[in-house]
């Protein structure tokens, strides 16, 4: 029986550039908010993240770019 992604499958994991992404926890400790408040404005669509799995994670530098802190 073959697997969905057998060592000839051309299946390729996506790879970040070395940068490191911050949790929700993270962030907010980073931005002096709540966490809960973290939350409230990813799903708002104010604070760009990506999903992995059920977590979110956050790339700081597109965060500070979103807030205007750069």
């Amino acid at each position: 029986m073959q697997h969905k992604f057998s060592r000839e499958s051309t299946y390729r994991r996506p790879q970040l550039a070395g940068e490191r992404l911050l949790t929700a926890k993270e962030l907010a400790k980073f931005l002096a908010l709540p966490e809960r408040r973290v939350y409230y404005w990813a799903g708002k669509g104010v604070l760009p993240h990506v999903r992995i799995g059920r977590s979110l994670r956050f790339d700081a530098e597109r965060v500070r770019e979103a807030l205007g802190l750069d």
